[in-house]
């Protein structure tokens, strides 16, 4: 079978990387175009690209639309492509492209549909304290994650585990799912509509979830459940989009040490004090869990080195 890949981000470029050395046939990878990154501005290819590259599998980084959408479907008939994988593209598909291979598309989701669609479905399931995620190979069609099911996984997620290494263990899944997938006979694969209820959406992350109010890090600290500081946003805008209630189980030392262990390695978790006259950004750069409170052990003050937590204390009033 001769399958296409399409995909951006590193998580994506780790998964194309084990489905290649798994043998399976990868003609064709699509991918989003090069981006200026840094302060020098530097046309920088993906992961995925640089992956395929790697590999000397032909590239398509280009805008889907137009031209560039006839063109790839173009392409997908010269290369005799039969089915298209998507993992992480970042782009939405149009039907027209979801209907161009034999096969059509599937999508690995890394979390166990309905549960967490969109764009972060790593990242919640940390955050919000779950003890199980897993993957999802679906047939996609032209809505966002509601395709049918095809295999689903479940993953153990440890009380201690960042974001890097649950995420390490879903492509590994993923990886087994799509080689299942590939080699059963396709009238013998069974195709699920996904269950009418859990259903949960999630969104795409930026630098300011990882704040936490000054007020709200020393009840974590001290490990009481009570005080003036404020549920980080992350969680209050969670529960308003999906009409839930928070979670009155999850202390607030409990709730800062999964925001650590979800945003691991970025945004990370910081919070604002005051030095002299300004307000200024102090990253938490390590932390555990320890008997109900949280335990910091490393911090960066904007604009300095990180140090221990102990050594900050000794030089600023927290």
């Amino acid at each position: 079978m001769n399958i296409a890949y399409f995909g951006t981000p590193e998580i994506s470029a780790e998964l194309l990387k084990e489905i290649i050395e798994s043998s399976l046939s990868i003609k064709l990878v699509i991918t989003q175009p090069d981006k200026p990154v840094g302060k020098r501005l530097a046309s920088t290819s993906t992961p995925v690209k640089l992956c395929a590259e790697k590999y000397s599998i032909p590239v398509i980084d280009t805008e889907l639309r137009g031209d560039s959408m006839n063109a790839l479907i173009k392409q997908l008939n010269e290369h005799t492509i039969d089915l298209c994988l998507l993992f992480a593209y970042g782009k939405l598909i149009s039907k027209t492209l979801l209907q161009s291979p034999k096969y059509g598309f599937w999508n690995v989701h890394p979390s166990l549909l309905p549960a967490y669609r969109g764009a972060a479905p790593t990242i919640y399931p940390l955050l919000l304290g779950e003890n199980a995620t897993g993957v999802t190979l679906m047939q996609m069609n032209e809505n966002l994650d509601e395709g049918d099911v095809l295999l689903q996984d479940t993953i153990e997620i440890l009380p201690h585990e960042r974001r890097p290494e649950l995420e390490e263990k879903l492509v590994r899944c993923a990886a087994r799912q799509i080689i299942q997938a590939v080699s059963t006979d396709r009238a013998l694969l069974p195709q699920t509509p996904q269950s009418s209820t859990g259903t949960s959406y999630t969104r795409r992350i930026s630098k300011r979830d990882g704040f936490v109010e000054l007020d709200f890090l020393k009840i974590g600290v001290a490990g009481t459940q009570l005080g003036t500081g404020s549920i980080p946003p992350v969680f209050s805008s969670f529960y308003a989009q999906n009409h839930a209630g928070a979670d009155q189980d999850m202390s607030p030392a409990q709730m800062i040490y999964n925001m650590f262990r979800a945003f691991d390695p970025w945004p990370g978790v910081w919070t604002e004090i005051v030095i002299g006259k300004s307000s200024k950004r102090l990253k938490l750069s390590d932390m555990s869990l320890k008997d109900g409170h949280i335990d910091i052990s490393r911090v960066q003050l904007e604009g300095k080195s990180v140090v221990p937590f102990k050594t900050f204390v000794e030089a600023y009033s927290f």
